[in-house]
């Protein structure tokens, strides 16, 4: 199970993919009980359904508060057990392996298809098949937790994520009534920070525009995008205006 350049990774590091875990439990006479994803928010751990977010100095920023709001340390740990923990290898970079020492092969095969058929899911969108049944209670607490501003923003920013790598999973569905206009909100405001950003650096980019933003052949734009978002925003599209008229 070790991955060849094991070096290049650290001595600690093993790479394995469900089906060497069950090659290697067939061949020493271990049953797998189950291959469970950990550590969600909590360590760098190459989760894929949160893409490149670890990397992020927010994000970091924001899971940084866990150590003193307990509320929004409440809330991940309820989301690594009632969502992570239902995820399968295709969708983290960490797990742990449960198995108990009873040989039987037959058994990790049924455990190997039905795993496949979880991982084919998920990459199909059908969220309901890769996750399995929730909790009965998953609704009342994810809209409890959502609550709370920060725990919100999390997973404003996990459901962001998901839908833009895999729009067909439709997990914003999951979203309580009550927090869908604060999530289409913000996703607006998103949408226009990043339309108006994009705007402006493109126009110190371009033609004679462009070139009245260097100096002796020293491009002065880069840094200045923020003050000419800043002007797209209150002078081109009126933002702020209209959020004070209302």
């Amino acid at each position: 199970m070790v991955a060849a350049g094991e070096a290049a990774f650290g001595s600690y590091m093993s790479l394995a993919r469900a089906k060497d875990i069950v090659e290697w439990a067939d061949n020493h006479g271990y049953r797998v009980v189950a291959i469970t994803p950990v550590g969600g928010f909590v360590a760098s751990t190459r989760n894929h359904f949160l893409a490149t977010l670890e990397s992020r100095h927010w994000w970091n920023r924001l899971l940084g508060w866990m150590t003193t709001d307990q509320k929004l340390f409440n809330f991940a740990l309820w989301l690594e057990e009632a969502v992570v923990w239902r995820l399968t290898t295709a969708a983290t970079g960490r797990f742990m392996v449960v198995l108990d020492k009873v040989d039987d092969p037959a058994a990790n095969q049924v455990w190997l298809a039905d795993h496949d058929r979880r991982n084919a899911a998920w990459r199909n969108g059908e969220l309901d098949a890769a996750l399995g049944k929730l909790p009965d209670d998953f609704g009342a607490a994810l809209d409890a937790g959502l609550g709370h501003p920060r725990s919100a923003y999390l997973f404003y920013q996990m459901l962001e994520t998901v839908r833009r790598l895999n729009p067909a999973l439709g997990a914003d569905r999951l979203v309580p009534e009550r927090a869908r206009q604060l999530f289409d909100d913000w996703r607006l405001q998103d949408d226009l920070d990043s339309y108006a950003l994009r705007l402006a650096a493109d126009w110190r980019r371009g033609g004679d525009f462009g070139a009245k933003f260097e100096s002796k052949g020293v491009p002065l734009g880069p840094g200045m995008e923020y003050n000419l978002l800043r002007d797209v925003l209150t002078e081109y599209l009126r933002i702020f205006q209209q959020g004070e008229q209302q």
